[in-house]
């Protein structure tokens, strides 16, 4: 069974500095990268070969086409959405923003960007994501 990670946002500087610190923290060492909600779910589904592949997905609110909330949305549609884990990965300090976010089956962290190596271990050591590894 392996884990897939993907890192969903569309600021290159910050897909670069999280795509930095998945890789130090050993979650990844190459996650994918979409920059929008569309994207993201283009790349899980065209995966969906690999049965036993769950996915780790890093994923900003606010983006262009489909932004986070949009693709939660979506995700909770599929039948692979038992197989997504997120952590939500933003700038929003709004407490109803991680209210909402915790509504969501598939949520398992809200973090303030940027992350953190510290977020990353304890995300790498949690009771959801930590039999990957």
């Amino acid at each position: 069974m392996s884990l897939k990670v993907l890192i969903v946002d569309d600021d290159d500087i910050v897909i670069f500095l999280h795509e930095t610190l998945i890789d130090m923290s050993g979650l990844s060492s190459q996650p994918a990268i979409a920059i929008n909600g569309k994207e993201a779910l283009e790349y899980i589904t065209k995966s969906q070969d690999d049965d036993d592949s769950k996915y780790l997905i890093f994923l900003d609110i606010n983006m262009p086409v489909m932004n986070g909330w949009e693709l939660l949305d979506e995700i909770n549609t599929q039948l692979f959405s038992d197989r997504v884990f997120v952590v939500m990965v933003t700038s929003s300090t709004d407490a109803k923003d991680k209210e909402k976010s915790m509504t969501y089956k598939n949520v398992i962290d809200f973090l303030e960007k940027p992350l953190s190596i510290e977020d990353c271990d304890r995300i790498k050591f949690s009771q959801q994501v930590s039999s990957y590894f």
